[in-house]
């Protein structure tokens, strides 16, 4: 047993030594981050006070161990700036003055430090359709109209068929745009769950982008042609009477954008033995790691409805 431990703390010596042999000289005297381990909370890393290679406790619930790539579609870089923007701030400076010490540091948001290593810290959107919900009563107007007559058979019957066409001009805006992410686009989904001014729920795909002021609009129509019979007697001509009606909607809805990943605090002199250490930021509450585009809008509808026969 000996043996075998004398073996691995010498294997890791040499291992130390080779790695430090191909580093550039300006990283060779600097702490270094192998990798994490995914099935832990530990990363492997040189240690360069101790010249050895040596494990660094990087706690974590576990919702970030996974981070490699992109968590979502709709995710981007994160930047220091917007990382200092957000609450949680505060409280990851307070974490990291309490558990590694109060020294100087630099913020780092990839793997590695941030020295060629893969992007770890992330500002996403929130993933599936963004829904609008009705701020006000809608306003609508009614005008009537009647279909071309048409005259009885000998049957007694006529059919009259009608195209009802059902129109919707949409029109969403960012009026406050969130403090991360801003400008980042992406095609998204609008849902509208409950319109007041049409029977059924509504969605339209458009061109979403995070900028102050930003306008996305469409227009959709749908027809549909519905073949309605009248009694009458033989020889009279009938009409449908119809209600055209337009409703003029206000809406409002909010699309998070939170941030994930970890971010790694590089000191300048070693703090506890260590250069480097990672915070991870599921270790925060969502609300503070999070900021709100708030959209407002309106939705316009026209529909044929109220068919009434009349004969003569």
């Amino acid at each position: 047993m000996y043996n075998i431990a004398f073996s691995l703390v010498a294997a890791a010596i040499v291992f130390a030594s080779s790695a430090l042999a191909f580093l550039p000289q300006e990283l060779a005297g600097k702490g270094l981050i192998f990798g994490t381990d995914p099935g832990s909370d530990w990363t492997i890393a040189y240690d360069k006070d101790m010249n050895e290679v040596t494990r660094i406790w990087t706690p974590s619930n576990g919702e970030d161990r996974a981070v490699a790539d992109a968590p979502g579609s709709k995710c981007r870089a994160l930047k220091e700036a917007e990382l200092k923007s957000l609450p949680v701030w505060p409280k990851m400076q307070a974490y990291a003055n309490q558990n590694f010490g109060t020294g100087s540091y630099n913020l780092y948001f990839g793997d590695s430090g941030n020295r060629g290593g893969a992007q770890v810290a992330w500002t996403c959107m929130k993933e599936g359709v963004i829904q609008m919900y009705a701020k006000e009563n809608p306003v609508c107007t009614r005008a009537s109209g009647s279909t071309s007559g048409s005259v009885v058979g000998t049957n007694g019957t006529v059919s009259i068929t009608v195209s009802s066409t059902t129109a919707a001009t949409n029109s969403i805006t960012v009026t406050q745009a969130s403090k991360i992410g801003v400008g980042f686009s992406t095609t998204v989904t609008i849902g509208n769950p409950e319109v007041a001014s049409v029977s059924a729920s509504t969605s339209f795909n458009v061109e979403f982008e995070n900028t102050q002021g930003s306008t996305m609009e469409t227009t959709t129509s749908s027809q549909v042609a519905t073949k309605y019979t009248l009694n009458a007697v033989p020889g009279k001509t009938c009409r449908l009477d119809y209600t055209d009606e337009t409703c003029h909607e206000l809406v409002k809805g909010d699309v998070p954008f939170t941030i994930q990943g970890y971010v790694t605090f590089g000191y300048n002199a070693p703090t506890r033995g260590h250069y480097y250490w990672y915070v991870y930021l599921s270790n925060f509450d969502v609300a503070d790691r999070t900021s709100t585009t708030e959209l407002t809008g309106s939705l316009t509808s026209r529909s044929k409805s109220g068919y009434h026969g009349e004969c003569y």
